[in-house]
């Protein structure tokens, strides 16, 4: 059976792709900094060529927009120069390579679903650190799968945006939510399982987006999607105080953010051969599974 080499195994996806494998009992390998410093390109790739495994799914990043903002040097080897290296030898090696991207590629300045082929712009460090590790890996070895994430909620063991909303509501406090930024939430159950069916299958090849189906939402649609829901699965939920501001206006963020990165999931529809659940459904299934997803 293909044997997978999961990188940045104690990440948001990461530890929660091992721990479904391990349900499915699919053979896999987990590293995590330990095993594998990212920030050092070419042990990255001397450690992988030697490895046994026969995919590997890169989840390692430094997915902090701040972080990369103080440390750009550091952003730029960990995000684009290990994976480069890291599909040098996949290519080599005669190994299959799944990257995990993301929507902060797309330049943002036009709303609506973007497919595949939209325009790649980054306004921060992040999102460019991100893009350049796609086209560096993309050069080395065309046919590896460069997968794009967005919104990325469901690991109990690390909090996401739902979870917030819900700690907040549960508490009856306040929540501030911005109304003019938008995506497409992902389920990191569906996140996962899609991953595991393009690496036991056919998988494609160049850049695929791995998202829920549905209209782009803002944060604060998320929000109140997240409560309605809730309410209707029969948690526990008071009313809650949504206070809506711009994302120009919050002052702590050092670096700019894309206003519309919300991806178009078609062509994942048509690779896995059924229709995508939309992210309401998703969010549903999610709170009704285990009310604490958060």
């Amino acid at each position: 059976m293909n044997l997978c080499l999961i990188l940045g195994a104690t990440g948001r996806v990461g530890s929660y792709l091992a721990r479904m494998m391990e349900t499915q009992e699919i053979p896999f390998i987990a590293w995590n900094r330990t095993q594998c410093d990212m920030r050092f390109p070419e042990t990255v790739e001397e450690l992988v060529a030697a490895c046994p495994a026969d995919t590997v799914v890169n989840c390692a990043a430094i997915s902090s927009i701040e972080a990369c903002a103080q440390n750009p040097v550091e952003a730029h080897y960990v995000n684009a120069m290990a994976p480069q290296f890291l599909a040098r030898a996949c290519a080599r090696e005669g190994k299959r390579l799944v990257h995990l991207s993301t929507d902060y590629v797309l330049d943002g300045r036009r709303p609506g679903l973007k497919p595949e082929t939209a325009k790649c712009k980054p306004v921060n460090t992040y999102g460019e650190s991100k893009w350049e590790a796609e086209m560096r890996i993309l050069d080395e070895m065309p046919e590896a799968l460069v997968a794009r994430i967005s919104w990325v909620f469901g690991n109990p063991h690390k909090p996401s945006f739902p979870g917030m909303v819900l700690q907040h509501a549960l508490a009856g406090e306040p929540v501030s939510v911005i109304s003019d930024k938008d995506s497409i939430p992902t389920w990191i159950d569906d996140l996962c399982r899609w991953i595991i069916n393009l690496v036991l299958g056919d998988m494609p090849s160049g850049l695929l987006h791995l998202c829920q189906s549905g209209s782009p939402v803002t944060w604060a649609e998320y929000a109140q999607t997240v409560l309605t829901i809730a309410r209707e699965e029969g948690l526990p939920i008071r009313d809650l105080d949504l206070h809506c501001t711009k994302l120009a206006s919050h002052r702590e963020f050092s670096e700019p953010r894309p206003l519309h990165t919300a991806m178009d999931s078609n062509r994942l529809a048509t690779v896995l051969g059924h229709p995508i659940r939309s992210w309401q459904e998703a969010i549903r299934l999610a709170i009704s599974q285990h009310a604490q997803f958060i």
